[in-house]
């Protein structure tokens, strides 16, 4: 167990993360292949902060085993901050910040391997708004850095996956930034994503926050701008 982890050297490595939202993502059984989904559990925390655990068993050997959570936040700072208590409270030895230019997942990603390999065991990252920790839970290890980067891939871009957005899914805001203050994206959250499996929003620049159920964008710049929102499948 670590203390002392730098958060503001985090909020300057985080450029992208500030301008991505996401909202309701959830795993499910076909999106890892070679894996079985065998229990997902959820909790909220507290207010707009929900975690959501998923089991996985290799689909050729239960011997491999997976434990994913996904803790969804109001913004990229919440996120950070619950990767911080992740990281100060997890008993995992050689826990090391991923070096610039290494491959990773994430805005912000820690990692740890497994004992007596170069195997990584366990991956502790943050994407946007979101906080994601990918572990091995069986004496034999698996790679999890391929899965954490997989899950940030379909965060990052959903046409790669089988959620990829259909026609009528993107709805782009056009909104006019002011010099200073911010701007509300969407009344109803929750109205706006329902009958979806999740949505993304992407600021052009500036921040993308969550309050209630409500969602901001406090802008670097003033002008108009697009909030690209997509509601995938």
């Amino acid at each position: 167990m670590q203390k002392g982890y730098d958060t503001s050297e985090w909020a300057s490595e985080t450029v992208f993360g500030r301008r991505l939202f996401i909202y309701n993502y959830a795993m499910q059984p076909g999106d890892l292949n070679g894996w079985d989904l065998v229990k997902t559990v959820g909790v909220e925390h507290e207010p707009e902060v929900t975690e959501t655990t998923y089991i996985w068993t290799g689909t050729a050997s239960q011997e491999d085993s997976l434990h994913i959570s996904i803790v969804e936040t109001a913004d990229w700072s919440e996120a950070h901050r619950f990767l911080k208590l992740e990281l100060e409270h997890c008993m995992r030895p050689g826990i090391r910040q991923t070096s610039p230019g290494t491959q990773k997942a994430g805005d912000v990603q820690y990692a740890a391997d497994a004992e007596d390999s170069t195997t990584p065991a366990a991956v502790f990252f943050t994407r946007g708004n979101l906080q994601i920790n990918v572990r091995s839970l069986e004496e034999k290890p698996v790679n999890v850095l391929t899965i954490a980067l997989d899950i940030d891939a379909r965060l990052l871009n959903p046409q790669l996956t089988d959620s990829a957005p259909s026609p009528d899914s993107s709805h782009p805001i056009s909104v006019m930034a002011p010099e200073h203050g911010r701007v509300r994206i969407l009344d109803k959250l929750t109205e706006f994503a329902s009958g979806w499996r999740w949505l993304r929003v992407e600021a052009p620049d500036g921040e993308v926050r969550r309050e209630g159920d409500a969602l901001f964008y406090i802008p670097a710049t003033a002008g108009p701008k697009i909030i690209e929102t997509y509601r995938l499948k």
